[in-house]
């Protein structure tokens, strides 16, 4: 069972919202081992795990980054770095491996513009407008389509990968950077209406989505990792045909270990706006990292002082 909120109903002090998980969303490297075996480098599972850390990934990103064509222009790439920007679900986590973080979640203001924080967002521009190894805007390139050889992804990719690809590709953990290797710890939930008119159906419903065979079914198409740990393992150790043989069990360890949650505030979904839109003149090349976090943070602490002030008034 997950509580939605915390926040208490200013009658009672006891107003709980709860869901059960319907699937988790950890993060995987997706890698193209064909593209590592063309360019004569151990892939991201072969490396020694210490040694798997985000320096490594974009020294092997330059490498695997070349102009197929012959004309000038790169058309293979490294990486990806819009898998490196979506806010919050890829961004926060490697803001936290670099030593940042995203939201002091106890005074309730922004940490984005710490120097931690922001060495982990320049670390992406620099995919783009620094060494190069990532498509810039404008500029076409995904895993599943053969031409990036990394990118980091939920366990619903596998979907994509599967349809599209026809080269020979497997998974592997988050590099670490120099805080740690960090992943996200966050579930999509099933929930019932309090003002159903079939209460006991309902929750029938709900017992059965959260049900081992429900579970597993959810799992079978690869739309979602089951949040049951045990059915999980367990298909897991036997996929199926378009899955058998991926190291499927790197999307395990982030729901017992290495994930982290994301700040729980009301105002998640302004928060996640905010910070979005105030990076992306970064992201096209147009601010320094620096001042993109300094608009970044402002805007998010007005936010902030939104979420004190409702946070105060259901007291």
């Amino acid at each position: 069972m997950i509580e939605l909120t915390r926040t208490k109903s200013s009658q009672t002090g006891q107003n709980h919202l709860y869901a059960l998980p319907r699937h988790p969303s950890p993060l995987a490297v997706y890698f193209n081992r064909d593209m590592f075996a063309n360019a004569g480098l151990e892939t991201p599972d072969q490396i020694d795990l210490d040694s798997w850390t985000f320096d490594r990934m974009r020294e092997d990103a330059r490498r695997l980054t070349q102009d197929r064509s012959g004309d000038g222009v790169f058309d293979q790439f490294g990486l990806r770095a819009q898998d490196f920007q979506t806010v919050p679900h890829t961004l926060f986590p490697l803001i936290r491996a670099f030593g940042g973080a995203v939201v002091d979640e106890e005074r309730l203001v922004s940490l984005l513009d710490n120097s931690a924080s922001i060495d982990g967002i320049e670390w992406i521009a620099d995919l783009m407008w620094g060494v190069q190894v990532a498509p810039r805007p404008g500029q076409s390139g995904t895993l599943p389509a053969g031409n990036v050889a990394m990118s980091m992804n939920i366990f619903g990719q596998t979907r994509s990968v599967i349809a599209q690809s026809d080269f020979d590709w497997d998974l592997a953990y988050l590099p670490a950077g120099p805080a740690g290797r960090f992943n996200r710890s966050v579930a999509g939930t099933h929930v019932m209406l309090s003002s159903t008119d079939h209460p006991d159906a309902a929750w029938l419903l709900l017992k059965w989505l959260a049900s081992d065979r429900a579970q597993a079914l959810i799992a079978s198409g690869g739309t979602a990792l089951p949040s049951r740990i045990d059915t999980a393992i367990r298909v897991f150790d036997d996929p199926g045909p378009a899955l058998a043989g991926k190291n499927l069990r790197v999307f395990l360890d982030p729901l017992t270990a290495s994930g982290h949650s994301e700040p729980g505030l009301i105002l998640w979904e302004e928060m996640r706006q905010s910070v979005n839109s105030a990076l992306q003149p970064l992201w096209r090349g147009e601010v320094s990292a620096v001042e993109a976090a300094t608009q970044a943070s402002a805007s998010l602490d007005a936010i902030l002082a939104e979420e004190r002030a409702l946070r105060s008034s259901v007291r």
